[in-house]
């Protein structure tokens, strides 16, 4: 949450799509109504996570590219990692009102409440 390390938003992302696993592979015991809601809120986790990630692997790979352009190219380069940069800034605001206002106990109740009770048969 501090846009230090972009390494957080890449685990926590990796982290997002395990759990859409996990969901798919328990999604025949759940109830179809809830699982869906639960899935859901997990796939908008996943997204803006995927946004802020995708910007900081693009600048990640602009970056790298600088070594051994001529001047007109890095220039160009620097100009679209600034941009890119803004942009980055944006989707990292984004994610943080996000995770701010996301209610990690409720998505835990809805997971429990989407799960069926097995009967004795």
């Amino acid at each position: 949450m501090k846009h230090e390390d972009s390494e957080a938003v890449h685990k926590m992302r990796v982290a997002s799509r395990r759990l859409r696993a996990a969901l798919d592979a328990y999604q025949s015991c759940c109830d179809p109504r809830h699982f869906t809601r639960v899935y859901g809120r997990v796939k908008q986790v996943a997204n803006a996570l995927g946004h802020a990630r995708d910007a900081d692997v693009m600048l990640h790979y602009l970056y790298e590219q600088l070594e051994g352009l001529n001047e007109d190219e890095e220039a160009g380069v620097r100009w679209l990692a600034e941009h890119l940069q803004g942009y980055r800034q944006e989707q990292q605001q984004h994610l943080d009102n996000f995770l701010h206002h996301f209610d990690s106990k409720k998505l835990e109740h809805q997971l429990k409440v989407s799960v069926r009770e097995r009967t004795g048969k």
